[in-house]
């Protein structure tokens, strides 16, 4: 997304029929984080801030590429 806007991040989550989703970015999303947090089922977390209970507290995870790597990295070593 180029610009913050709560209703077009709306119509991405509607349009994959997503509901109750946590999205595990990689780090820093201004543009994402602002445009979900407004948004009551959605949470944004960073790699590094994953947890279980938010994995089994929702419904759908999208991983952002560069945050599966990072979290294999983490695994791995």
């Amino acid at each position: 997304m180029d610009e913050i806007k709560t209703k077009r991040f709306q119509e991405v989550i509607d349009r994959f029929g997503l509901s109750k989703v946590l999205f595990v970015i990689d780090g820093s999303q201004p543009v994402l984080e602002k445009s979900s947090r407004n948004i009551k089922e959605v949470k944004m977390v960073r790699s590094e801030g994953i947890n279980v209970y938010d994995l089994l507290k929702y419904d759908h995870v999208v991983l952002l590429e560069p945050s599966v790597k990072k979290i294999e990295g983490a695994l791995i070593s």
